[in-house]
């Protein structure tokens, strides 16, 4: 069986492409250096870096020492905004996706239980910073998701009280 992801290919590819962008210190870097450093075919990588300068994450220079940059601080980009700017924003399922989505959401039972689950996706999403992932990302993805999974997580006092152990 096939494998569908909700983050598709170029959406992976302007991820990685924005994290190699912000290591840079606020440096221009062309679209052919960040193709063949990251493995992208140049026409590929050039399409999605116009879509993130469109959306306002890059800034584009062009001429000879041109290239891209971040339009801002990485801590005011989102996985959200990056995602938004190369495909639809990931939905769980059609009903979702909002108030239209679906013509049996007013009476299923399912439909609001997995609205939940979206509401969190987005919310990590949307607190999730492009800084987050470079500064640490199995630490800011478990307490995006609030889970017991990175260390800031372990080592906070039980619910009850009483110390962990």
């Amino acid at each position: 069986m096939p494998v569908r992801t909700v983050i598709r290919r170029d959406t992976d590819h302007a991820l990685r492409m924005l994290v190699h962008i912000a290591s840079q210190g606020g440096q221009t870097t062309s679209a052919p250096v960040i193709a063949r450093k990251l493995d992208i075919p140049a026409g590929f990588a050039h399409k999605i870096l116009r879509k993130l300068s469109k959306a306002g994450i890059l800034r584009s220079k062009t001429g000879n020492s041109g290239g891209f940059r971040l339009a801002g601080p990485m801590l005011q980009i989102s996985l959200f905004d990056i995602i938004s700017a190369v495909q639809p924003p990931p939905l769980f399922n059609i009903c979702t996706g909002g108030e239209d989505g679906c013509v049996r959401r007013p009476s299923c039972r399912i439909s609001a239980h997995l609205r939940g689950f979206q509401d969190r996706l987005n919310t990590f999403l949307r607190d999730t910073r492009l800084s987050d992932i470079l500064d640490d990302p199995a630490d800011g993805a478990s307490r995006a998701m609030g889970t017991n999974d990175g260390p800031i997580a372990r080592k906070a006092p039980a619910q009850d009280g009483r110390s962990r152990k």
